[in-house]
């Protein structure tokens, strides 16, 4: 049966305490304010809010997806959406300075079978759009659908790998049950740099003989228990230190793992003359030609352990790609590493792009990151301003008007209004996606809040995405008009 379009009140819709993406790691109480602030500000939302607030328009071709059970109607997809709505009627309420606005009535379909609206929002969310799913959140989503007994493929659509995200999520089970709020404050997303550390938790995967669990094989992946109490002294050490620490990070892991280890008290344990087991799966952050090469006789770097007389000593560095079997791969898929656009453009915006695809993800996480917002206004402003259509430039069109709005009598640029009205012109549905699905919020943050660093994974991430949207702006200007929808100028 088909469903169609219909509209409700913001107060007849409620949040969805139970979604997949945020719902495991919230801690907070049931009433619906502090679900909004959670939203706003671990899930992105204030930037939603910012940005509705500026074009007063939900769109109703990205209707919410409501499930009816009879009592309530609660949104099953849409949650952030939703909540930025909500917390515009008064911003100041949560900390916005976004202006005040109502949505009197938001586009919805409405479901009243469970399983036909998650198999729709299964559908929905294709692998573009997990991408800005941070690890954890696709860890407990995959694991979910692993529980079910969905096929490989669906789990697939979420991450490539799906098997160290079970890991990461069985692991996680286990770990709430000894430090529940403190560890799912460790695992999300938040403001500062208290959150997003799941990979710690996974680099210290590989001494998990010698704190008493293990993992299955593939393809069943999931945590055993082999000693309980050396399992909850671990979880206890690792979290107390890590709250305590809140700007540790894998990079002062990778540095010099004996003194992090040491530091959260967990030397004794690696050096307590077993060897930790060795997984052959790259660590996260890492690619497959950097895989370290431990086996059962040999101790990953930095970490001192006993062996037979009749093992060579271990390495005091990591092992080179040359020397690891794994570097070896059996075939070498090209990967884009950078744009490729069809339009001249002038010598400083080709400066900025090819620096931001320039900067070493790893030396300069937090200039490539912020670098991928000036890349993306400098090439959505050039093309909004050079781009003439029936002999007016665009940014001279009525319809970008409200993005250059005078101040102190002279016109400024509002990207979040700018960036709404370019992406609504967009014809191919799977293109306006992908600019709808790049957010500037994190940049953002990067750039104006000192207490807060960015990460490797972000890094590429951000500009892997920003890939197919420069050379879409940056295409002949022929090809792009085409590409949008004119009727509205």
């Amino acid at each position: 049966m088909q469903k169609m379009v219909t509209f409700l009140n913001p107060n007849d819709l409620v949040l969805d305490i139970n979604n997949p993406r945020f719902g495991e790691l919230y801690t907070g109480s049931h009433k619906e304010d502090d679900l909004i602030e959670y939203l706003l500000f671990s899930e992105s939302a204030s930037a939603l809010a910012d940005r509705l607030a500026h074009t007063k328009e939900f769109y109703v071709d990205k209707p919410l997806l409501v499930f009816d059970d009879g009592k309530e109607k609660v949104v099953k997809d849409g949650n952030r959406r939703c909540a930025a709505v909500k917390a515009l009627v008064n911003p100041s309420k949560y900390g916005l300075t976004a202006p005040s606005y109502t949505f009197l009535n938001l586009p919805v379909v409405v479901y009243t079978n469970k399983t036909e609206i998650e198999n729709r929002i299964i559908e929905e969310h294709t692998r573009s759009l997990f991408k800005e799913w941070d690890r954890m959140a696709k860890a407990l989503e995959v694991f979910r659908l692993f529980k079910t007994g969905s096929s490989l493929e669906a789990m697939e659509e979420i991450d490539s790998q799906p098997g160290p995200l079970i890991k990461l999520a069985s692991f996680y089970y286990d770990a709430v049950k000894i430090s529940g709020d403190n560890l799912k404050k460790l695992l999300r997303k938040g403001r500062g740099v208290t959150g997003g550390k799941a990979a710690i938790f996974e680099r210290l995967f590989r001494y998990s003989d010698l704190n008493g669990y293990k993992f299955k094989n593939k393809p069943d992946y999931v945590i055993q228990i082999t000693d309980k109490n050396k399992f909850k002294d671990y979880i206890e050490k690792i979290v107390k230190y890590l709250t305590n620490n809140p700007g540790a990070s894998t990079r002062d892991y990778d540095a010099n793992k004996e003194a992090f280890l040491a530091a959260a008290g967990l030397s004794n344990t690696v050096t307590s003359g077993t060897t930790p087991g060795a997984s052959t799966q790259p660590q996260p952050g890492t690619s497959p030609g950097n895989v370290p090469t431990n086996s059962a006789q040999t101790p990953p770097p930095g970490v001192t352990a006993a062996l037979p007389s009749s093992s060579q000593p271990p390495s005091s560095s990591p092992a080179s790609p040359a020397s690891a079997p794994s570097a070896q791969l059996p075939h070498i898929n090209q990967v884009q590493r950078k744009p490729n656009y069809n339009r001249i453009i002038p010598g400083p915006l080709k400066k900025v792009i090819d620096e931001c695809y320039g900067l070493n993800e790893n030396s300069f996480t937090n200039a490539k990151i912020a670098m991928t917002r000036v890349a993306f206004e400098c090439c959505l402003k050039y093309v909004i301003e050079e781009t003439q259509y029936n002999g007016v430039f665009l940014k001279d069109n009525k319809y970008f008007k409200p993005a250059f709005p005078p101040l102190s009598g002279k016109k400024y640029t509002n990207f979040a209004v700018l960036k709404s009205l370019f992406e609504n012109s967009i014809k191919n549905p799977g293109k306006k996606q992908a600019f709808l699905n790049f957010e500037l919020e994190k940049p953002h943050t990067i750039i104006h809040n000192y207490n807060i660093r960015g990460l490797v994974n972000d890094a590429n991430t951000l500009c892997d995405n920003l890939i197919p949207l420069i050379e879409f702006m940056l295409d002949n200007e022929a090809t792009l008009l085409g590409n949008i929808d004119t009727l509205k100028f």
